[in-house]
């Protein structure tokens, strides 16, 4: 089981294989998620180092995307979803993978820092929590490059790049020690 920490702790989730589990030879770059619990809510940041040092994000930029899953008992998640030019969208759907709400009026706190000269991309993102799932269970987090799909944990056998294949997920808790 996974446990979201409280600050200065985080959990780290490497992005190092296909969304299948295969290994993940064509990736490119070095992706890391961090999550923390902070006073104002659930921090998520994304780390991406490119491995070719001919690799520049403001041309790569538009070609990859950060998904991390967020469910709840029976089956309500938040996808937040994260763009190396620090764009953030955040939005909640039901069990049958319909949008319930797009949290596209709430002020997310973020923050995007680049070196092109590291060959580096940071993206910070706070979930209120107010809006984050009260009763967590499982979460899972993805990169989506080019045309190839990444993850921490894989999904289903069922060749389908679907990346709302909550029951594959792993388990996850916050951990609410004082």
């Amino acid at each position: 089981m996974l446990i979201i920490p409280k600050k200065p702790s985080c959990l780290r989730l490497p992005i190092c294989r296909l969304w299948n589990g295969e290994a993940a030879s064509v990736l490119s770059d070095y992706a890391l998620f961090e999550l923390w619990q902070d006073d104002d809510g659930l921090m998520v940041r994304l780390f991406l180092q490119s491995i070719k040092k001919d690799n520049d994000f403001s041309q790569e930029k538009k070609k990859w995307n950060g998904y991390v899953f967020f469910v709840e008992e029976g089956g309500q998640y938040l996808k937040l979803e994260m763009w190396c030019d620090g764009i953030c969208t955040l939005r909640g759907f039901d069990r049958n993978n319909e949008c319930l709400v797009d949290f596209k009026d709430i002020n997310l706190h973020t923050s995007f820092k680049s070196d092109p000269n590291h060959h580096l991309c940071e993206c910070l993102v706070c979930i209120p929590w107010e809006i984050f799932p009260k009763e967590l269970i499982s979460m899972n987090a993805f990169l989506e490059q080019s045309e190839f799909l990444f993850a921490y944990h894989p999904l289903s056998e069922i060749p389908t790049k679907t990346l709302s294949q909550i029951e594959t997920f792993p388990f996850v808790r916050l951990d609410l020690t004082t």
